[in-house]
């Protein structure tokens, strides 16, 4: 099919859509409002200039409506951060782990490795953290990390990092699962036990 081209993440042939869900304050249902397919190599081109286009269209509708976006790391760019900033729209991101990210959340998995050596289940404490880019950030900005180690029967503890980019005020643990993950509910039924918050 046209469009349906190859991804070296993926290792397939397919596409790479771009859904948005608008969700009112605690409303369990999402509306879906806009969609976009693209070729399955279109690593993160319209990222920007698709999320601006529904951002608009929701103040237009909802002029008096505080906006949170969430979304996935695809959406972890320079510019959308620094757009959401300028517009005074809030946000929870994924972002993509590296080598510093990665250093921030040793400390929780130390942790989250004792609990789970003790308990024989997954564990998972929240780190709290100020992370800034070398080259494209012009600040800092909040990193909450879910530092978790997972167990499943007859496998070895495996280190499962998560990381999200916000501007929201809160517990990270109160945010990562109350907001960051409500995202769909794959990502809800993935928040089986509760986890521990672990501050700067």
């Amino acid at each position: 099919q046209q469009g349906a081209l190859f991804n070296g993440f993926y290792r397939n042939h397919g596409f790479l859509p771009l859904l948005a869900f608008v969700q009112f304050g605690r409303e369990r249902e999402q509306h879906l409002m806009a969609a976009l397919l693209r070729p399955g190599n279109a690593a993160n081109g319209n990222v920007l200039s698709f999320l601006t286009g529904v951002i608009e269209q929701v103040k237009e509708r909802f002029p008096k409506a505080d906006l949170i976006v969430r979304a996935d790391a695809g959406f972890a760019l320079p510019e959308v951060l620094e757009y959401l900033d300028d517009h005074q729209v809030r946000y929870a991101i994924g972002m993509a782990s590296n080598k510093r990210l990665l250093e921030l959340a040793e400390p929780g998995l130390v942790i989250a490795r004792a609990l789970s050596e003790a308990s024989d289940k997954s564990e998972r404490v929240y780190v709290d953290k100020q992370y800034q880019t070398r080259r494209s950030w012009p600040h800092s900005r909040r990193v909450i990390i879910k530092a978790e180690v997972t167990r499943y029967p007859g496998r070895a503890p495996r280190d499962n990092p998560r990381f999200v980019i916000t501007d929201l005020v809160g517990d990270a643990d109160v945010i990562y699962k109350g907001v960051y993950s409500r995202r769909g509910d794959v990502e809800n039924l993935r928040q089986g036990t509760e986890g521990r918050h672990l501050h700067r």
